[in-house]
Order: C-alpha cells, then structure tokens, then sequence
C-alpha cells in the first residue's frame, strides 16, 4: 500500500568519543530529511496515491496544492459535508474520498477545518460499513490523517468511538481486508505516538495481542510487517512507561523482528526494544528473551538508523 519513507527516530546520548560523534552526525543529517524525530510525536501521514499506482509512493502533486486551489476546497466543504451525510453509499464514498485526499496534502492539511465541519462522527460511522469495504478503507485513511495532527485532534479521533472499531477491523478474516488492516494500524499508531496517556488508552483494547498473534505467523507482507512493528514501538515507548504486563507479550516477537532484512522493521523493533529497557527493573526481562546478542551483531550495522537504537538498548543493559 502506502510507503512511509519520512518516518524515524534519533537521539543522542553523553560522553560519546569523537568517532562515535561522527556517525551520529551521519545519521543525524539523514535523519533531518524525515518529518518527527525520535522524541517528537510518533506520527506519520498517509500521502494521497497517483491513480492507478501500486507502489504506494504518493502523488507528485501532495503538498504542492496552490493555495488558491485549497481555499476553493475549504468552500466547498457545506457540499461534502451534504453529500457526507446521505444515504446514497456512491455520495458518501465520493464524499469520503474528496476528504481523505484534503487531509493528504503533506504541508498544513487543514484538519482543524475538516473537523470544524463535523465529519468526524461520519468517517468513524463509515469504519462499520463492512459491505462496503471501499468506504471504510478510504474513511480509515482520513481518520488517519486526522490523528496525525495535534494532541486535540486525535482527542476528536478517540471520543467518537474509533479505537475499538479500528482494533475489530483487524480481527476481520476476509481475504480482502489486508489493506484495510494496515490502515487501521497506521491510524492506531498514531492515536498510541500522541501521548503515554492515548498509548495506554489503545493498549486497554487489546491492540497488542492481536499484532502479536498476526505477525507470529511470519506470513505478513512487509508493508504489514513496517506498519505493525512501528505501531508497537509507539505501544512500548513513553513515560511513564507503560504497565509491563500489557507490553511484556511482545518480547519474543521483537527479539524475531531483530533478525529482519528490511530495514525499516529492525529500526523499529531495536526502538520498541530500547524502550523497554529502559526502565531498571526491566533489562533482566528482555536479556532473559534472548535479545542481546543480536543487538551487540547490529551495532555494526551497515545504517546508522539501526545502529542508534541498538546503542541505546545496551546502554540500557549496562545501566540497568
């Protein structure tokens, strides 16, 4: 589906020996080409798509939406939002679809005004149209969206009642729901990156356990795979940290994720390590998984992005 190449994680420790400050600066300088850092909010948006292309890379037109072109949307909003409202599922999808694709520009969507309309109430009512697929799919994405923007606009996300239905989306068994699942775990990472407070909201409905029992299957594809192991780096990350009896299920996984070839899935696994470890009393926990031996193998990784969090995981080790 969508690929999110903006998306990753840094940050430095004390005491570093001039070489060692080196290669942070190498991965610091890549690192600036992405959207959040490590201690931002783990957020990501869902880019708009060329028609008709299946790599997911999004349009060379996102982002550069004349702002002339963006005011005449906004006034056109009274006429999505009517058709929003009816009854007819070709109008609410055409609806649904001019929506998501406002809230895909990459630069300043207009969230605040999208969710000033009202809307928000009918794109989470539109995640239960289960004979539609189309319609949720594309009313996950602008959720989506929705929640990549300010702590008060993921509130708006969560108060409708959109956790829950987003973590049944992913219990569903049909064969033509894989992307509609990744949306919904994009959309559940970014409602868990906002704040310790939401993380442990999602992590109340079970959300973990069932990425746990999806990816153990190691059947994934690797778009699934990227989004799901992000999803539980953001799950495990915060302070305070979140209650080890709801987290500790995703030792074995990650300690399996560490031998991933895509790079994108080991950054994210050695993170949601490197987080779990943080706290003392929980290094023994995950030297126990057997973690540490291939986190000392990828200190020598060939990317820095990989290197950073696996240093921060023995640091942990060596301090705990």
């Amino acid at each position: 589906m969508m690929r999110k190449q903006d998306e990753r994680k840094q940050q430095f420790k004390k005491g570093m020996d001039q070489e060692e400050s080196r290669r942070r600066r190498e991965a610091t300088s890549v690192q600036i080409r992405k959207e959040k850092k490590e201690d931002s909010l783990q957020k990501r948006r869902a880019p708009s798509r060329d028609a008709g292309s299946s790599s997911g890379q999004a349009s060379s037109s996102v982002g550069t939406l004349p702002d002339q072109t963006l005011k005449a949307k906004l006034e056109n909003l009274p006429e999505d939002v009517a058709l929003l409202q009816s009854a007819d599922p070709q109008q609410q999808l055409e609806a649904t679809t001019r929506f998501r694709k406002l809230l895909s520009i990459e630069r300043n969507p207009p969230i605040a005004e999208v969710i000033a309309a009202g809307v928000v109430p009918r794109l989470v009512q539109f995640l239960q149209s289960y004979d539609n697929p189309t319609l949720v799919f594309e009313a996950a994405w602008a959720l989506t969206n929705v929640s990549s923007g300010t702590s008060e606009h993921t509130r708006v996300v969560i108060d409708n009642g959109a956790i829950p239905i987003f973590v049944h989306l992913l219990r569903l068994t049909n064969n033509d729901v894989h992307e509609l699942q990744e949306q919904a775990i994009w959309a559940l990472g970014n409602i868990a990156g906002d704040s310790p407070r939401c993380r442990d909201l999602v992590l109340s409905y079970g959300l973990l356990p069932v990425l746990v029992e999806q990816l153990s299957t190691g059947t994934a594809r690797t778009s699934m795979l990227r989004n799901s192991t992000w999803t539980i780096s953001n799950l495990c990350r915060g302070k305070p940290p979140p209650r080890w009896g709801l987290v500790a299920l995703a030792l074995p996984l990650l300690q399996t994720l560490t031998f991933s070839a895509d790079e994108e899935v080991l950054v994210d696994a050695c993170w949601a390590l490197s987080y779990l470890s943080e706290p003392p009393e929980r290094v023994q926990a995950v030297i126990d998984a057997g973690a540490l031996p291939r986190i000392v193998e990828l200190l020598g990784h060939v990317s820095p992005l990989v290197q950073t969090p696996a240093l921060r995981v023995i640091g942990n080790v060596a301090t705990g």
